[in-house]
């Protein structure tokens, strides 16, 4: 969710320079890393709270991802 509202924020700012090659590797590069994160903010979250090994919970969150 919150990816998704800095997404349209991004188009919105950017809008008149939208067809340029730069924005879109920035747009993408910025979608990628908002992704990560809020994946990895999931994992350390399981993490924590179930204080099992490690791995599995990395493993789940892969599988979570595709």
């Amino acid at each position: 969710m919150l990816g998704f509202s800095a997404i349209l924020l991004l188009k919105k700012f950017f809008f008149k320079i939208n067809d340029s090659i730069f924005f879109d590797c920035f747009l993408k590069i910025f979608i990628l890393l908002v992704y990560l994160f809020e994946n990895f903010q999931n994992y350390f979250w399981d993490f924590w709270k179930s204080k099992k090994d490690p791995r599995s919970l990395f493993i789940k969150t892969i599988s979570r991802a595709y």
